[in-house]
């Protein structure tokens, strides 16, 4: 058996394909709009950081310049961008509660872009969660879900350093 490069998994771990474990494909409605995988309703369509920033209006430029335009205007209390990312955070809790029980989660962890909406978009993730996986991963105060953890969105390394120390995020 040939070994891998440093850096990279092997297919067994990765997948066929290399995404292994990427729920940005995750389908959280069926009859929603075409992603670029060819799929339909997929979690990025909804999700992704592109459709917030369409769905906020927030016009074209920098990764950077539109995430601080959209914190500007969750800020504000826009209501239009404040819908997109609580949209976001629906479907981002349907996501998480399709894939808590199958993968036996033990924490939900949300970086990337979705740091810098925490506050808008962790109450409608724990709302999916609790709607859509009650008895798996059920939202309670303190940041524990059930007999899980689950992170807001505060800051994804502080996050996972604290699991990994056993302290409740």
């Amino acid at each position: 058996m040939q070994r891998q490069p440093p850096g990279r998994l092997s297919p067994c771990r990765s997948g066929p394909q290399g995404q292994a474990g990427e729920v940005g494909h995750v389908v959280v409605e069926p009859s929603g709009p075409v992603c670029s995988c060819g799929g339909r309703g997929c979690l990025e369509t909804f999700a992704g950081q592109e459709a917030i920033f369409t769905e906020a209006g927030i016009p074209e430029g920098t990764a950077s310049a539109r995430l601080a335009r959209l914190r500007e205007d969750l800020g504000a209390g826009a209501p239009g961008t404040t819908a997109a990312v609580e949209r976001a955070g629906h479907y981002l809790g349907i996501a998480a509660a399709s894939t808590a029980p199958l993968m036996n989660l033990s924490a939900v962890v949300l970086g990337g872009h979705f740091t810098q909406m925490g506050q808008w978009i962790a109450p409608a993730v724990r709302r999916s969660l609790a709607v859509y996986a009650p008895d798996v991963v059920s939202p309670a105060p303190g940041g524990r879900f059930g007999s899980r953890r689950v992170c807001g969105v505060a800051g994804g390394c502080r996050i996972f350093t604290a699991l990994c120390a056993g302290s409740t995020v």
